[in-house]
C-alpha cells in the first residue's frame, strides 16, 4: 500500500486474510538495509553444496556407529497451545513481544519482512522468512530520485539486487527447517518518493524467483516458498504474473515451482503518478481499475471477484491445487492518527463475519499506536 503521509505508520489497520494465512499491508521502508547483487547466488549455491557433500560424509559414518548399539531416548512431552495457522500477524513498528495481545489472540504466524536465524516465538507461533529484492537500479535505492525513472533508470543490463546476504539466508534455512519463504513483497509496486516495496520487472522476477528458490531448496529442501504477494488480483496484475510465468517457463524449460502463491487482496484504483495500487512495472497503462470512491476497499462483492481471477489464473496454469496465501486485505475503514493507548471499538469490527465471536476477546482492547494486526477467515 502506498505510504503518502509521514503518519502512515500510526495508522490501525484490522486486516481479513482468507484462505490460507494472513498480514498487514504497511511495510516499513528497507533505506540503508546492505543489498546483495545476483551474481552473489551462483557461488553461494556451489559453497551450499560444498558444505552439504561434507556433512553427507558425517551422516554417513554416524549412521554406521549408531548401527553398533541399540539405543532408547526419552523425550519431554511438551505442551503446545491451541493457535490457528489461518490468524496472522505483521510486526511493523517493532518486536512483536511488545504487544501483550499476542498471547491471547493465539495466532499461529507472523513475520516482519525480514529473515531471521532465531527469530522469537511468542506462543510457539511460526516466523516467516521474507527476502527482499529490487530491480537493480542505477543509483541509490529508496535515494532522493530513485523513484523517477527518468533520473535513476534501472541498470542494464537488466538485474536485480537482493537481501540479506546469502550466508543470513542459509544460516536462517538451516535453523528453520520447512519455514515458510515469501521471495518479495510487492514487486508490482512501483517507488515512491522516499521509499517503495520491491519494484522488479516481471521478466527480472522470475529470475531472482528461480535463483532464490534453488538456493533455498539446496539449504532445506523442506522450504515451501512463495511469491512475493503481489497488490491485487486485476487484470494488471494477473497480467504482469502472466510475464513472470511466460518468461520462468521460456528460460529455464519447465513451469515455475510455486509452493504457494500468495496476494494482498487490496481494491485500489490503478492510475499511473497517483496514490493506491499504482501501474505495475513493465506495464505502459496509464491506468487500469478505478473507483468511484475509496470506500470500496470494504467492498466484499469486488474482494470475491478478486479471489476467483486470482484462482482462474492459477487454474489455467495446473495450479489449483497449490494453496493461495491472502493477506494484506484493509477491511477497517481509516481512523488516522492513533494515540498510544488507543482502543479498538466494536465498529472496527462489523466488517468480519465472525466479530460477534471476537468481540468479547476484541472491543475495547487497548492497543499500541501503530498496531497491526491479521485476521484469516477460513
Amino acid at each position: 500500500m502506498k505510504k503518502t503521509t509521514s503518519s502512515t505508520s500510526k495508522w490501525l489497520f484490522v486486516v481479513l486474510a482468507v484462505l490460507l494465512v494472513g498480514s498487514v499491508a504497511y511495510v516499513p521502508v528497507l533505506a540503508g538495509q546492505t543489498w546483495f547483487v545476483a551474481s552473489d547466488v551462483a557461488q553461494g549455491q556451489e559453497e551450499e553444496q560444498r558444505k552439504q557433500d561434507v556433512n553427507t560424509d558425517y551422516q554417513e559414518t554416524n549412521r554406521l556407529f549408531s548401527a553398533t548399539s541399540e539405543r532408547v531416548v526419552y523425550l519431554p512431552l511438551i505442551y503446545t497451545p491451541l493457535i490457528s495457522y489461518r490468524l496472522g500477524f505483521g510486526a511493523s513498528t517493532g518486536p512483536i513481544t511488545r504487544f501483550p495481545e499476542i498471547a491471547s489472540l493465539k495466532a499461529g504466524w507472523y513475520y516482519d519482512w525480514g529473515v531471521r536465524a532465531n527469530p522469537v516465538r511468542p506462543n510457539l507461533m511460526e516466523y516467516v522468512q521474507t527476502i527482499r529484492v529490487h530491480q537493480q537500479l542505477t543509483c541509490e535505492l529508496y535515494s532522493a530520485n530513485a523513484h523517477n525513472r527518468a533520473i535513476c533508470p534501472y541498470a542494464v543490463p537488466h538485474d536485480y539486487v537482493f537481501s540479506p546476504g546469502l550466508d543470513q539466508i542459509a544460516a536462517a534455512a538451516r535453523a528453520n527447517p520447512g519455514a515458510l519463504w515469501l521471495i518479495g513483497n510487492e514487486m508490482d509496486r512501483r517507488d515512491w518518493p522516499g521509499g517503495g516495496q520491491d519494484e522488479t520487472l516481471p521478466e527480472t522476477y522470475a529470475v531472482a524467483y528461480h535463483d532464490l528458490y534453488h538456493f533455498i531448496k539446496s539449504v532445506d529442501p523442506r522450504a515451501r516458498i512463495a511469491i512475493g504477494g503481489v497488490i491485487q488480483a486485476t487484470p494488471l496484475r494477473l497480467e504482469y504474473l502472466t510475464k513472470i510465468w511466460n518468461t520462468y517457463q521460456q528460460r529455464y524449460g519447465s513451469p515455475m515451482p510455486v509452493d504457494i502463491w500468495n496476494v494482498h487482496n487490496f481494491i485500489l484504483k490503478e492510475t499511473a503518478d497517483d496514490y493506491g495500487a499504482g501501474i505495475p512495472p513493465g506495464s505502459n497503462a496509464l491506468q487500469g481499475v478505478t473507483y468511484p470512491t475509496d470506500r470500496t476497499h470494504v467492498d466484499m462483492t469486488i474482494f470475491d471477484q478478486q479471489i476467483r481471477a486470482f484462482r482462474s489464473w492459477m487454474k489455467e496454469r495446473g495450479q489449483q491445487n497449490k494453496p493461495l496465501r491472502v493477506r494484506g486485505v484493509v477491511l477497517a475503514r481509516r481512523v488516522g492518527r492513533l494515540p498510544s493507548g488507543a482502543r479498538l471499538h466494536d465498529q472496527d469490527l462489523r466488517l468480519f463475519p465472525e466479530h460477534q465471536r471476537l468481540q468479547p476477546r476484541l472491543s475495547g482492547r487497548r492497543l499500541p499506536a501503530g498496531t497491526a494486526m491479521g485476521l484469516v477467515q477460513s
